[in-house]
Formats: C-alpha cells, sequence, structure tokens
C-alpha cells in the first residue's frame, strides 16, 4: 500500500504494486477513516482510484499490479490530496498516551493491514459498497503479505531487515476522550499480549533496509538506504503527533541496522505529503522526470507522465 495524507494519514509510496503510499486525505465521514499521510505509504496493487504512493515489497512478494492512477471519480485522488477541512482533535489523544512499536501478532498485522486498506483505498459515500469490497480485498492482500514477512523474520531468512510499525492507545482512553461508533473502528481493535485489554492501532507504517525499492526507479545514494512505505494514520488522532512518532520508530529501526540514510517515495503532485515529510525533517533529494513517469504509465488526471515520483530524504539522519 502507498504512505498518511497531511498528518491524517500519511500516504507513502507503495513500493510495490498494490500496497504502499502516498498522502492523501479520506473523503468518508467516519471517525477512524484513515488519511494517508503522505509517503508514509507506497507498493503495488491493481488499479484503483485513488493515488498511491509505494511500499518495499520483494518482487515475489508483492501483490500484482504496479503504481497507477486510475480517474475512476473525476478529480476524486486530487481530493485526497488536499488538506483536511475537519476539526482537528489535538488534545483528545497526547503524544505520551501513544505506545510506538514493531506489531507483536497476526491479530496486529490484521488491523494494520485494514488501517492501511481504508487509508489509501478511500471510496466517496455514493461508492461506498464497491468501496468496502474493495477495502476488503486489498486488506486480505496487505495481511498475506505482512505475515510473509513476519515468518520469514522469525526463521531469519528476510533478505533485507524489515519491520511493520504500530501505533497503539488503549481503547479505554480513546471511548474517554472522543465519541466513538465501535463498528466503524472495530478493525482496528486489538488485545494487547502485555495487558490483554483492547487496545486500538492508529498509525502504521513500514521500514526496510535495501538498496533499492521495487518498482521505484529512484534510488538513495547512500551506502546502506533505508525506506519508508505504507505510511498512515487513523482519523481519531489526526493532529495530535502521532505520524511524528512512527518516523521516529522508523528512524531508529534504520540506526539499530547500520543503514546511513532514511528515505522515503511520495507522487511529486501529492503537496499535502510532502509538507507533511518537511515537518519531520525530509528533504527533496530526487525527482522523477515527466518523460520518465510517462515511459512507465504514470499518469494523474489523464495527463501523460503526471504522476511522476519524487525521493526524499531524512536530514535528521
Amino acid at each position: 500500500m502507498h504512505s498518511l495524507g497531511a498528518m491524517q494519514s500519511f500516504c507513502s509510496l507503495k513500493l510495490n504494486p498494490a500496497h504502499f503510499h502516498h498522502a492523501s486525505e479520506s473523503v468518508s465521514p467516519s471517525l477512524l477513516e484513515t488519511k494517508p499521510v503522505e509517503s508514509c505509504c507506497r507498493a503495488n496493487f491493481a488499479r484503483a482510484p485513488t493515488c498511491h504512493v509505494g511500499r518495499a515489497f520483494p518482487s515475489e512478494y508483492a501483490p500484482r499490479g504496479a503504481l497507477q492512477v486510475t480517474e475512476a471519480v473525476p478529480g476524486f485522488h486530487m481530493n485526497r490530496l488536499s488538506a483536511s477541512q475537519d476539526t482537528a482533535t489535538k488534545g483528545r489523544i497526547r503524544p505520551e498516551d501513544v505506545v510506538v512499536r514493531s506489531a507483536q501478532s497476526d491479530e496486529e498485522l490484521e488491523a494494520a493491514a485494514w488501517l492501511r486498506a481504508k487509508a489509501f483505498y478511500a471510496y466517496p459515500e455514493e461508492r461506498k459498497f464497491a468501496g468496502q469490497l474493495h477495502q476488503s480485498m486489498k486488506a486480505r492482500e496487505e495481511f498475506d503479505l505482512l505475515k510473509i514477512w513476519s515468518l520469514e523474520k522469525r526463521l531469519e531468512r528476510l533478505r533485507d531487515p524489515r519491520e511493520c510499525v504500530v501505533a497503539v492507545v488503549p481503547l479505554s482512553l480513546v471511548s474517554a476522550t472522543t465519541e466513538v461508533d465501535r463498528n466503524a473502528i472495530e478493525d482496528f481493535i486489538v488485545v494487547t499480549e502485555e495487558s490483554g485489554e483492547e487496545s486500538l492501532i492508529i498509525g502504521t507504517l513500514d521500514v526496510v533496509v535495501a538498496k533499492a525499492v521495487d518498482g521505484q526507479v529512484l534510488i538513495g545514494n547512500t551506502y546502506c538506504p533505508a525506506y519508508l512505505a505504507n505510511v498512515c494514520v487513523g482519523d481519531v488522532v489526526r493532529r495530535c503527533g502521532v505520524g511524528h512518532l512512527l518516523i521516529d520508530a522508523a528512524r531508529r529501526f534504520a540506526k539499530d541496522h547500520d543503514s546511513d540514510g532514511l528515505f522515503v517515495h511520495i507522487m511529486a503532485a501529492n503537496e499535502v505529503g510532502r509538507k507533511f515529510y518537511e515537518s519531520c525533517g525530509f528533504v527533496v533529494d530526487k525527482i522523477e522526470s515527466t518523460n520518465e513517469a510517462n515511459i512507465r504509465g504514470h499518469c494523474l488526471d489523464g495527463i501523460p507522465g503526471g504522476g511522476k515520483t519524487m525521493l526524499l530524504r531524512d536530514d535528521q539522519n
């Protein structure tokens, strides 16, 4: 899937077809309908009516499809790339209330998969039924990939170090500070292994240490680069600093694995995602040319090459 939209759902490009993301805004009124936080996600999925930012999955495990944008609804994906007009939720959830760590169970991986599916494949209300079917399919695909990663990690067979990072908060705290429809967040509720209490997965991202990412032509020029993908945060914690907490966790993972550069792919048209990453200390490293994007078939709004990719580098690393 692709990476949170503006800090709601930071969308980073899905590095492989069908999974990582660009920052975008969800159009659903649901409280926890996620919005991609720019480059907090990227991957490759089959064609979908939204903008995607990539993900870093090895080609043998990546879902079929390639980073593409299909204009199913006029201006739909551009709407998702615009800043949210919703009331900020600052003060509802404090950064100190949030635990950011590696996913610890299949249940948490599944919740992360659902969060990504709803963040990167949002649909307008008039297409709600089709959207639910599509999101369900993408959530299953994502969950299968995450389980493969988890299994290979336990068997010490991962080709490149990678981690699924989640942001977790006690469900009781969310319920006490926000009017939440449990049905709207059911897919993100988990039972934490340590306490046995119900918690809510409110954010997620993937970080992988690798020379390059499948499906992306822009490569970080460092000896041991790391890449972000599938960055997204739920609406219930918008503007509460969760996106920054996720990025900080990715930085620690990259440093622990001797990475000397942290990067993220986003669509060049994703202004919201770019602003979010810049607020986290990222700077523009490279921009794909329109001609290169056109050759790869990355169009946007019917403009050949309009879906070109931008590579951002963490200037704090």
